[in-house]
């Protein structure tokens, strides 16, 4: 049996795909074994987002050729269809950009002498390793941020038939996945290049009426996508986390003009609020960029002020990148490496503050909480639907959804008393599961 490592780099899509990729091998009759080992193919599934990531990819490149030296050294992903040539400089010898998934499993054997298969459509049936599942609804971009190079890498927005993520939304709740995560590059966009036009907020409606047993979360929306109907689903449905993602970037409106971005810092707000009126205890969380061109210390200071006034329940923080191929890989630096550290600790120190601030304001209230095969000391720790980490018994069974109440806010989670299972979120019956199967 041949043998393949994987390892991959970058946001939840990248980690969906090459988990996709790990089934379309097993299919054909290869086994994993850990990054370390000797194998006939090492492949590295890469992210290209930032300088940070792309130096990531190659440094694992080397250490892959330098781990099993005889390995067929495979570089796929957003990286691989951007700048192949780096990647082969890095010691790729095969390079499959985002264009070619579903010819990876045929490359990699036509390029060992074992024939070539055809062509393997990307799915995922489970998860073995993690209780959260993530499906893949989206893919592609139609925006054009000055800043990003996602659009070069995954091109136009493109969104998968509907039946097709109903249908292995079903799988992934059979494997016994009581939280599936949505995921694409541009979700909020997800329909509108599909005949008949549909939605994201269909989508969900779908998923809650045909889909049996989990409930649904969804990754990073662009803020502009956070619709009425939308809104609508999350206050009314317990099957939907009370959780958004809404990158921000800045909250200086001459820099999100320069970003690209199509809204104000006020326009921001008001999504940000009207959501918080709508859906009680919500978490919120943002992306923010320090340092990009023309962020002079009085635009970060906008950013600043405008965040320490938001309901924000957390935030990541990246100092800006310059991308090749971009808008703003053209203009001037304007802030050093330097400022762009200190700024992005202030604004870390403050999504920390923020998140203390979200789990005291939880304390007493009852939370939907699943257990996570992770502990903190003889505790098990999950995640409520609202996103926020609680520590539980250490009788409870891993993959189980469970209703605490958050006693106290201690070392950054909240440590949660057991009041019960949740009655709501059933379990798929061995009838629909049975029948499932047999339509596979």
């Amino acid at each position: 049996m041949p043998r393949i490592v994987f390892y991959v780099l970058g946001c939840k899509l990248n980690q969906y795909e090459l988990r996709a990729i790990q089934e379309a091998f097993g299919s054909r009759g290869w086994e994993t074994v850990p990054f370390g080992e000797r194998a006939e193919v090492y492949l590295v599934h890469t992210c290209a987002v930032t300088g940070r990531s792309a130096r990531q990819c190659r440094q694992m490149l080397m250490r892959a050729r330098r781990f099993s030296p005889d390995a067929l050294v495979v570089a796929t992903g957003c990286y691989a269809e951007v700048a192949p040539e780096e990647l082969r400089a890095a010691g790729a010898d095969l390079v499959l950009g985002t264009s070619r998934k579903e010819e990876v499993v045929g490359a990699v054997e036509e390029a060992l002498g074992m024939g070539k298969a055809p062509a393997i459509p990307l799915q995922v049936s489970g998860f073995p390793e993690r209780s959260r599942a993530l499906l893949k609804v989206q893919d592609g971009c139609d925006r054009r941020c000055a800043y990003c190079i996602v659009p070069l890498a995954r091109g136009p927005s493109r969104s998968r038939p509907p039946d097709d993520v109903v249908e292995e939304a079903r799988r992934l709740a059979v494997a016994g996945h009581m939280e599936i995560v949505l995921t694409g590059v541009d979700i909020g966009s997800y329909g509108e290049d599909l005949t008949p036009p549909s939605s994201l907020p269909e989508l969900l409606s779908s998923l809650l009426e045909e889909v049996e047993g989990p409930r649904f979360r969804l990754s990073s929306l662009e803020p502009m996508g956070l619709s009425e109907e939308l809104l609508d689903l999350i206050s009314s449905s317990r099957r939907l986390c009370r959780h958004l993602h809404l990158p921000l970037q800045s909250g200086d409106g001459k820099v999100l003009r320069a970003m690209g971005r199509p809204y104000s810092p006020e326009e921001y707000r008001e999504w940000v609020e009207e959501a918080h009126r709508r859906v009680p205890d919500i978490c919120i969380g943002a992306d923010v960029i320090v340092g990009f061109p023309g962020e002079d210390e009085v635009a970060f200071l906008n950013t600043l002020r405008f965040l320490e006034e938001l309901p924000i329940s957390y935030l990541h923080v990246f100092p800006f990148s310059p991308r090749p191929g971009t808008e703003a890989w053209k203009m001037p630096e304007t802030v050093g490496h330097g400022e762009k550290k200190e700024r992005a600790k202030l604004l870390r120190d403050l999504g920390e503050e923020k998140r203390r601030e979200f789990y005291r304001g939880l304390v007493g209230k009852e939370l939907e909480v699943l257990v996570e095969d992770r502990h903190i000391g003889c505790r098990k720790v999950g995640l409520s639907d609202n996103y926020a980490r609680v520590a539980v018994g250490p009788e409870e069974r891993t993959g189980s959804i469970i209703r605490v109440r958050a006693l106290r806010s201690e070392g950054g989670l909240l440590v949660g008393e057991r009041l019960g299972p949740c009655a709501q979120i059933r379990n798929l019956s061995i009838q629909h599961s049975i029948e499932l199967k047999r339509g596979n």
